[in-house]
């Protein structure tokens, strides 16, 4: 027992242990660097991802935005190629009121037929 502890005592005492485990935590030590560095990524890139799909969203609402707005527009410019068309064959004053006496008229005739 005794022997095996002043063996390792001697072995404690050689210059290459001291290296190896210099080494080792130079291995270890870079290790846990690129996994910090890693890591860090990582969360960019989550943020980067969080970041694009609200950017996507907001652009998809503008787009759906836009294309509601287009077939308004489409919409009220066919309302105004009507309207335009219904201008042309309305008939002019003169005409309205002359239609107008004479249903008046028409009217009043089957009033007094009735009435006798």
């Amino acid at each position: 027992m005794i022997s095996s502890i002043l063996l390792f005592l001697k072995f404690l005492r050689d210059k290459y242990l001291y290296i190896l485990f210099f080494i080792i935590l130079l291995i270890f030590s870079f290790f846990l660097i690129k996994i910090n560095i890693y890591k860090n990524n990582i969360e960019r890139l989550e943020l980067t991802n969080n970041n694009l799909k609200i950017e996507n969203d907001t652009l998809y609402k503008e787009n759906e935005f836009n294309k509601a707005k287009v077939d308004i527009l489409e919409y009220y410019s066919n309302s105004n190629i009507l309207i335009d068309k219904v201008k042309e064959y309305k008939l002019s004053k003169e005409s309205v009121d002359a239609i107008n006496s004479i249903s008046n008229n028409f009217y009043s005739f089957f009033d007094r037929v009735q009435k006798q």
